[in-house]
């Protein structure tokens, strides 16, 4: 404040604003979560200045004198003047300069890297800062009660020391920062080496870091620095009471374990995901499926089975770029996507830069031989390490624990074969200089919510869904490959559930009948006993006899016969016995399909309910609008007629009501779209000719994609008659167009294209429809007809839109293929529906057109 001023009547006081010290610590609290963040933001203090190595020691059990900071040599509980518990981080960077200290260390929120960053220049080891906020060292005061500063640098006049304590509690009392006085010491260092050591005197949470055990003290740790790779040419060595804290070890160990291997990288506008499958993924955790692996994968390493899948299952296994393996990974799979095929424009999404990571997942199996059984050491750092995690340079950005969303995405069957939260570890490497674009929040707990982020975050669910695919293709497979080659059944893969239930009910039927034979065959054996007892008798009385009694060797005789008689009708039970247990075996394989096939289902229901449920909305509303729609009309003709007949009349209201029939008009129009496709409808076929209801199409989806600056054309060739359901018909159609318009709408956003084009062509006997969009992609060309397979993203659609449509034309007698037209970039770009089934009549009735 400056000195008071008079002019004239009214004193003029100059004022400036002073800070009051609990704003300091305000700002270490929120802005530094916890004492790990607060640790990592001094370690990367010692990046940004070059340090190639660093050397954190944590002491929670010593005494330290609270002015020198010297440890003591005490036995009192609690001795005066002295402080527990010391955090010390050593680097041998470039050190501090007294004027640093001065605008850096003890001038909040100024930092000369941000300015440094700005104009995209590196330090001398080619680093980009990652400290630029100023913040950072707000940290130190939540850790202790005093924080010691000794750093060395080379300065004009020669290198020097400077040395500075602050004590926390002298700033409690002050009323503004400026008024508490620091006492900085300096001297000559020549021949010093430079670097810097922060120690903190005085924790204030030592059990934070002594943890309730170790691997709760390593999750922190994974959680703000990388254990797969250093960061930038910085070694950091963590001891803790004396204890040297080593996860990278323990975290390579769990990647090499790890059944499923995910690796993934982008650059330069291409996402190249590649993934790799050891055999013991196959295990399972049951005796039984123990036993079939033995027989079934052991002899081999899986040859024979991954042999099955690349020929049984060719068009799936090309989609996700399968193909034999080595020794180690007997299955391998790839994918590249371009950017524009991977993220969705609607979102704004932009380019984050070039990245990298690797995923493992695994399963806590029992088996002995398993990396990650129960007794294995490996099995609770797994646990600890869980999750996705992001590292910028090394350092973490602490993510919520499913930032990718997996929980959502795993379903409740036991046939989801995605990643799991906890049976899910990894990492994904960013860069200061590279991925300048993904902007982290003052917290580093979240990156803001930028096109890059977006961006960043859609190629990674794309990493997410390819995992989920090749591990769905192994898996479920191997349940096919494991019934198939264990246990005979007369089945086919392309049985019914209803061909299986009666398959069951024929086979038990002859258990049945077997059983009772068995029965009858062990009544025989039971009489054995009497027929022993008689024979024995009659030898005892012979035996007293003096004579031989004749009748005695006739006993004999005809024992013997009925015994061998019994014998014979033992070896025919016991042929019945192993025919039962012939049936039981098929029975088992039979209700083992059914299993499955019924667990598939139930998938694939829960997957298309929403779809299921909107349909029957759909034709609630479509009844109820037109209902609604007509009284309107009624109404609304009524209300004008009368107005009409009033003087004078009053033209705005007779203009609003004109407008509310039209209006209503339009409606009933749009909803008669829904009513041919009404359940009531479904089976009801009449002939039609396809230009008219290929116009109807065009008149109802015109408009809508006019606005997108999408051009909708129709082409006649020859035009032809069909008997179809037309509300059948209508949804092909409308499937197909709706198609086109995704993806042409895509190309749009993303300016490869300037105006939209889709194009359906009538040529007898087929419907073709074709657009400028990017065109079908490689790695579904021989899938794409089939259920759950898409490549929008998750929340754009299930893979139904197309399986749908070919099985309406299949219960019409038409058919659905990709035609053979490629665009510019190498990609089918035609749909082809054959319609030759639905011919009525003369093929060409409506002549061709000119």
């Amino acid at each position: 404040m400056s000195d008071l001023q008079s002019t004239g009547h009214r004193d003029i006081a100059e004022l400036h604003f002073e800070v009051h010290p609990s704003v300091l610590f305000k700002l270490g609290e929120d802005l530094i979560t916890d004492d790990a963040q607060a640790l990592v933001e001094l370690i990367k203090n010692s990046y940004d200045a070059d340090a190639q190595t660093v050397r954190v020691e944590i002491d929670t059990e010593h005494w330290y004198d609270r002015v020198s900071g010297e440890q003591l040599e005490t036995d009192m509980a609690s001795p005066a003047g002295a402080v527990r518990g010391r955090l010390t981080v050593q680097d041998d960077g470039h050190g501090m300069s007294l004027d640093a200290i001065k605008r850096g260390w003890l001038t909040v929120s100024n930092s000369e890297k941000r300015v440094f960053k700005s104009k995209g220049l590196t330090t001398a080891r080619d680093r980009t800062p990652l400290g630029d906020k100023g913040l950072g060292r707000l940290g130190v005061q939540r850790l202790g009660h005093l924080v010691g500063l000794t750093t060395v640098a080379a300065e004009p006049g020669g290198q020097a020391r400077h040395e500075l304590m602050i004590d926390w509690a002298s700033f409690f009392d002050a009323e503004n920062l400026s008024s508490v006085l620091l006492a900085v010491s300096s001297e000559p260092a020549l021949g010093a080496r430079t670097g810097s050591t922060v120690s903190v005197l005085g924790l204030k949470n030592r059990g934070y870091w002594e943890g309730t055990g170790e691997l709760d003290l390593q999750k922190q740790l994974v959680s703000i620095l990388s254990p797969y790779e250093n960061a930038a040419g910085l070694r950091v060595f963590i001891k803790i009471n004396g204890a040297e804290v080593d996860m990278r070890r323990e975290a390579r160990r769990l990647l090499d374990a790890a059944p499923n291997i995910l690796q993934f990288s982008f650059r330069d506008g291409i996402l190249e995901i590649g993934a790799k499958t050891q055999v013991s993924a196959l295990r399972g955790q049951s005796a039984v499926q123990s036993a079939t692996f033995q027989q079934l994968i052991s002899p081999d390493n899986g040859h024979a089975f991954a042999e099955w899948l690349l020929s049984e299952h060719a068009s799936r296994a090309k989609a996700v770029g399968a193909e034999l393996g080595d020794d180690k990974y007997f299955l391998r799979f790839q994918r590249k996507l371009a950017f524009d095929d991977a993220v969705d424009p609607r979102f704004n999404a932009g380019d984050p830069g070039p990245f990298s990571g690797e995923l493992s997942s695994f399963t806590y199996g029992r088996a002995e031989d398993s990396a990650l059984d129960s007794a294995s050491e490996l099995r609770d750092f797994a646990r600890s390490v869980a999750g996705i995690r992001v590292f910028r340079d090394g350092f973490g950005i602490r993510l919520d624990d499913d930032w990718l969303g997996l929980s959502a995405q795993q379903t409740t069957a036991t046939s989801f074969y995605g990643l799991r939260p906890l049976n899910t570890a990894g990492f994904v490497n960013l860069s200061a200089r590279d991925n300048a674009a993904l902007e982290e929040t003052s917290s580093r707990e979240a990156f803001r919510d930028t096109p890059a982020w977006r961006g960043f975050f859609q190629l990674m669910i794309q990493v997410v869904k390819f995992a989920r695919e090749t591990q769905e293709l192994v898996r479920r497979n191997w349940t096919i490959y494991a019934r198939e080659h264990t246990t005979p059944s007369e089945l086919s893969d392309t049985a019914t559930p209803s061909d299986i239930g009666g398959h069951i009910v024929a086979r038990a039927s002859e258990a049945l009948k077997s059983r009772s034979r068995a029965q009858s065959a062990r009544r025989t054996l039971n009489s054995l006993d009497r027929i022993v007892e008689d024979l024995s008798t009659s030898a005892q009385d012979s035996a007293l006899s003096m004579w031989t009694d004749p009748k005695l060797r006739e006993a004999v005789d005809k024992a013997a016969s009925q015994i061998s008689d019994a014998q014979s009708q033992l070896v025919s039970a016991l042929g019945e016995v192993d025919s039962i247990l012939g049936v039981l075996d098929d029975l088992r394989g039979a209700a083992a399909l059914l299993e499955e096939k019924l667990t598939l289902a139930e998938e694939r229901i829960s997957n298309a309910w929403e779809s299921v449920a909107l349909g029957l909305s759909a034709e609630i509303l479509a009844h109820e609008v037109d209902q609604i729609s007509d009284r309107l009309r009624g109404r609304s003709h009524q209300i004008l007629d009368y107005l009409r007949k009033q003087q004078p009349i009053d033209t705005r209201t007779v203009a609003y009501v004109e407008h509310v029939r039209a209006s209503s008009a339009e409606l009933t129009r749009q909803v008669a779209r829904l009513n041919p496709a009404l359940r009531f409808r479904r089976e009801t076929r009449s002939t039609h000719l396809v230009s008219e209801l290929i116009l109807s199409a065009a008149e109802f989806h015109g408009p809508r994609l006019k606005a997108a600056r999408i051009n909708l054309a129709m082409e006649t060739v020859q035009d032809f008659r069909i008997r179809v359901n037309e509300g059948k018909f209508m949804q092909v159609i409308d499937n197909l167009i709706r198609n086109s318009e995704y993806w042409v709408t895509r190309h749009l956003l993303q300016k490869h294209i300037e105006t939209g084009e889709i194009t359906v062509t009538i040529d007898s006997p087929r419907v073709i429809v074709s657009d400028n969009g990017p065109g079908v992609q490689p790695s579904v060309e021989d899938t794409l007809f089939e259920p759950f397979i898409t490549m929008k993203p998750m929340t754009e659609g299930r893979g139904l839109g197309l399986f749908v449509v070919s099985q309406l034309l299949d219960s019409e007698g038409g058919s659905i293929a990709l035609g053979e037209h490629r665009n510019k970039g190498g990609r089918p770009d035609t749909f082809e529906v054959d319609l030759r089934g639905l011919l009525e009549g003369d093929a060409n009735p409506a002549g061709s057109a000119e």
